[in-house]
């Protein structure tokens, strides 16, 4: 999951944001589950080869609460399955 905030009261910003190069492969899809700014809400982005692995976003400005932005991966199967077993996690 990312979480973005922009501090800038007046401005949204379009911001390239660095992202794990280990559980992300360029092209794989970013979904936004929560903004403050309702259209971008069911957006995706698509993971580039920037920096390692990066997305390209646009966090709407700052108002009377903390704007945030975040976007959740969608793993295939075997993606899953791959990152369960680098990081040793276990199922409850």
């Amino acid at each position: 999951m990312l979480l973005a905030i922009n501090t800038d009261y007046d401005q949204p910003r379009t911001v390239w944001v660095t992202i794990d190069n280990e559980l992300h492969q360029a092209g794989d899809v970013l979904k936004c589950i929560y903004s403050t700014d309702a259209t971008q809400v069911g957006q995706s982005v698509t993971v580039a080869a920037r920096n390692g692995k990066a997305v390209l976003i646009t966090i709407p400005a700052a108002d009377s609460v903390v704007q945030k932005y975040f976007l959740e991966i969608q793993f295939t199967k075997r993606a899953f399955l791959e990152m369960f077993i680098a990081h040793k996690m276990t199922l409850l």
